[in-house]
Order: C-alpha cells, then sequence, then structure tokens
C-alpha cells in the first residue's frame, strides 16, 4: 500500500534557511535486490535522440546536447561517474564504461540477445536525460534485478527541467549520481545516511552507507594472490618468469586493486632466448573504471619510468631488456581518489607474438530470467526519483503547498495507471540553496575513453 506523500519545502525566516526531511518511509532496505553479476555491472551514457516512453508519452534525450552547452563535457561525465563509482570501494562490485546503440529504453536492443545484465548493445545501467512528468523530481533510477526484469533496470533518469539548474553542476552532479546510483544497486533510503538520506545536500558517504551496501554485495575482496599472500610488497612479489608460455607471454586475469593503498608487484627475470623488449599492460578498458598506474624497478629496486592512465584507460609500458637482467613492476591506482579502486588485467610480453587475451567476465542474463524472484514486499517499487524541495517566504505556504500537494496526488494516479503499474516512487529532497561554483572545471580534459581502443590497436602495430 503507498503512502501519500508530503513534500517538504525549505522555508526562509529573514536570513536563517532550514531543511524540513520528508516523514520517514523507507521501502528498501538492506539486503534488497542485487545484480546477478556485481563483478562486471556495465554502464553507458545513452546518445541524444535514445526514446524513453513513461505513461505513453515518448521523450527523446538531450543529456549531451545539454550539457555540453555549458559544460566541458568529458568533465562533467567524469564528474558523474566518480559519484557513480564512489560505490565500488565499499562493495564487491565493479562498474564499467562502455558504448550505447541508442535502443530505446526498455527495449530488446539491435541485436538478438536481450539481457537484464551483459547485454551487448548498451550498458546494464543507461544515463541519459528526459522531461520527466512530475515538475519536482531531478532525476530517478530503476532498481536492479530481479525487481526489474527487463532492459530497463538500473537505467537512471535525469530531468531535463533542471539542465541549467546547479543540481547538475559538474561539482555537485557526482552527489546526485551517487544517490541515483544507490538506487540502481538495490538500496533505498537509509536512516542515518547523507548520501542516501530524503535530504540529499552534500557528497559524503557514512558507516551505515558502507553496511547496507556489503549485506548485498559483501566487501571489496582482495584478489587471489593478495589473499594468498603474494604480490603486497617486492619482497613478496608475483613471479611472472615461471608463467610465461613458449612465446614468452602471460596475460593475469582476474587481479585487482582493492584498497586505495594496494599495490600488486610482480617479478620478471628475462629468459635466455626471449625478445629484447619487455611490454607490460594494465588492462582496466571494459573490466573496472580504475585510473591505471605503472611502475618499473631495476633488481636494486630503482624506479625506471612510470605510466599513468585516466580511469578505464589501459596504459603500457616499453623497456629495451637482456637475458638474465630482473625487473619489478608495480600496479597500483592512480591517485586516492574514486577510481583508485577496480577489477584490472596485467598483460605481459617479451617477444613478437600477439598479446595472450584479456579475459572479460560474462554476466549475460536474458531478461526475465534472474537469479532470484522478486521480494514481495517490494515487487513493485521498481523506481526511485530525487526531488528537489521548493523556496519559500515564511507565511506564504498555502499557494505552493497546494501546488504541490496537487503534484502528488496527480502523480499517484500516473502511478496507479495500467501503464505505470509496476512503477513507484520515493522521494527526497535536494538543497536547493547550493552556492554557486565554478561552471567549468578541466576545461581541457580528454575524455579518457576517447580512442583507447584505437590507441592500443596502434601501439601492436608499432611492435
Amino acid at each position: 500500500m503507498r503512502r501519500r506523500e508530503q513534500v517538504s519545502r525549505i522555508r526562509r525566516r529573514g536570513t536563517q534557511l532550514r531543511v524540513e526531511n520528508l516523514e520517514g518511509r523507507v521501502l528498501l532496505s538492506h539486503g534488497g535486490p542485487e545484480w546477478p553479476h556485481p563483478e562486471r555491472i556495465t554502464v553507458s551514457f545513452v546518445p541524444d535522440g535514445t526514446e524513453w516512453t513513461m505513461n505513453g508519452t515518448t521523450e527523446q534525450s538531450v543529456l549531451q546536447q545539454a550539457i555540453s552547452s555549458q559544460y566541458d563535457w568529458a568533465t562533467w561525465k567524469k564528474e558523474f561517474l566518480r559519484g557513480l563509482y564512489a560505490w565500488a570501494q565499499y562493495a564487491n562490485i565493479n562498474f564499467a564504461l562502455v558504448s550505447d546503440d541508442g535502443s530505446a529504453i526498455g527495449s530488446a536492443g539491435s541485436t538478438s540477445d536481450h539481457n537484464v545484465q551483459g547485454d551487448v548493445d548498451f550498458g546494464d545501467i543507461r544515463i541519459g536525460m528526459w522531461t520527466l512528468p512530475w515538475s519536482s523530481t531531478v532525476a530517478g533510477a530503476y532498481l536492479p534485478p530481479p525487481n526489474v526484469t527487463t532492459t530497463e533496470a538500473g537505467d537512471i533518469t535525469l530531468n531535463e527541467s533542471y539542465k541549467n539548474s546547479s543540481y547538475f553542476y559538474p561539482s555537485f552532479v557526482k552527489t546526485v549520481a551517487a544517490h541515483e546510483a544507490g538506487h540502481a544497486l538495490g538500496l533505498g533510503h537509509i536512516s542515518g545516511s547523507v548520501i542516501m538520506n530524503p535530504t540529499l545536500t552534500t557528497y559524503e558517504f557514512r558507516q551505515v552507507d558502507i553496511d547496507a551496501i556489503q549485506e548485498i554485495y559483501g566487501p571489496r575482496q582482495h584478489d587471489s594472490f593478495d589473499q594468498g599472500g603474494r604480490g603486497n610488497s617486492m619482497s613478496t612479489p608475483i613471479n611472472v618468469t615461471n608463467r610465461l608460455d613458449s612465446q614468452y607471454r602471460y596475460t593475469f586475469n582476474g587481479v585487482d586493486i582493492t584498497t586505495p593503498t594496494d599495490r600488486d608487484w610482480y617479478k620478471i627475470r628475462i629468459p635466455s632466448g626471449a625478445g629484447d623488449e619487455l611490454l607490460v599492460r594494465m588492462h582496466t578498458h571494459k573490466l573496472s573504471m580504475l585510473a591505471p598506474r605503472l611502475v618499473l624497478y631495476d633488481a636494486n629496486g630503482n624506479q625506471i619510468k612510470a605510466v599513468n592512465g585516466e580511469y578505464g584507460k589501459t596504459i603500457t609500458l616499453r623497456k629495451k631488456v637482456r637475458p638474465g637482467q630482473v625487473y619489478y613492476v608495480k600496479a597500483t591506482g592512480r591517485g586516492t581518489d574514486e577510481f583508485s579502486v577496480g577489477a584490472y588485467a596485467l598483460m605481459v610480453r617479451i617477444s613478437n607474438a600477439p598479446l595472450l587475451p584479456v579475459q572479460v567476465p560474462n554476466t549475460a542474463t536474458p531478461a526475465g530470467n534472474t537469479s532470484g524472484t522478486p521480494q514481495s514486499a517490494l515487487a513493485a517499487e521498481l523506481y526511485e526519483t530525487t526531488e528537489v524541495a521548493r523556496l519559500d517566504v515564511a507565511g506564504t505556504t498555502g499557494e505552493h503547498e497546494r501546488e504541490q500537494q496537487e503534484e502528488v496526488v496527480a502523480r499517484d494516479a500516473v502511478l496507479a495507471s495500467d501503464d505505470a503499474a509496476a512503477l513507484a516512487y520515493l522521494t527526497s529532497d535536494i538543497d536547493s540553496l547550493l552556492e554557486d561554483s565554478d561552471a567549468e572545471e578541466n576545461a581541457n580534459a580528454v575524455d579518457p575513453l576517447g580512442g583507447d581502443l584505437l590507441a592500443d590497436a596502434l601501439a601492436e602495430l608499432s611492435l
């Protein structure tokens, strides 16, 4: 049974401003719905023109056009993904950025597969901007399987009506993204939380958030080498030499930078008969959004060279070598921010042979066939929204209150309609008194995934 929402207001009394919390109505809780394959949850930004139909009305996404008219697109996208990827620091999940073919939201896509997760046409979580039918809603997200068993699962909607507002400043959009990503991962509003609180004002993760996400997915796990006590330092490195095949190459799949301070050490003794160039590649593309860093050391622990990459970027290190020489390679995350953790593969070659392939986890899960069944109490709670609070002058409550009450009644009617019977919502206020920030940050930033595959191909051709 759905509870009638009473949207709160921010009141002005002279210069004193305050936020009134919404009444408690946490429908989702710890142990909520979850992705069948959290080891690789893909994310895509839908191209402009992608259609989404709600309650019989079809809208076209305008995300890139709307954002690019005000900010540097690559910078804005990075900040949005920063908020979304922040959850990977605390839980046993990875997000990977993939392309999107522009198929309509909720559709089967343009190819024969039709997967609630692992669809080849677009990300498991698709992000776009459409005009929502509710004027006070800033953003919304579908819940993950098994509550949603179509390709809409996890999709995040930004309201075009707020495209010029402070909610989508690069400095604040990561807060909106983190909140909606929490819903897309299966969380509801959490008492005592800031990022998952009905009143969303700051970017802050508390222990209650960490406990909630770990109850669903568990804490982030070290890879098998770390768990076996190998690779944690230069004194306990992972031996590469004894794994090389007849063409002097090996690929470590399933390795992970688990914490911002995690360091994976590898030792290589150049075999007799090998080539004269050592190539080491740290591959994160389509595995995670880890921003990678490789450092090469000589046998005495002296640093020779280092290579850094942006989030989701694959990087390559090369060194001319001779048989018998010993080198150490340290693989880490670049920096200590949200992109400092994630899955990767380490590719090694001391010859002219092709690199051994990277194994990308197979997460294909057919739509309507997830690993569990919807929890009865949550089966209808498929869509979550984040609402904006209104600014009112003290004593003039009537008009705005009536407007908001009328909107709630109208929206309840929409949610009860046949076309949207599966939709429900939880609202949360965002403090609309955000201080202005610079409209653009790092205007010269380059899209870190742009040309990544081309760069990899060119690197191969140059060998």
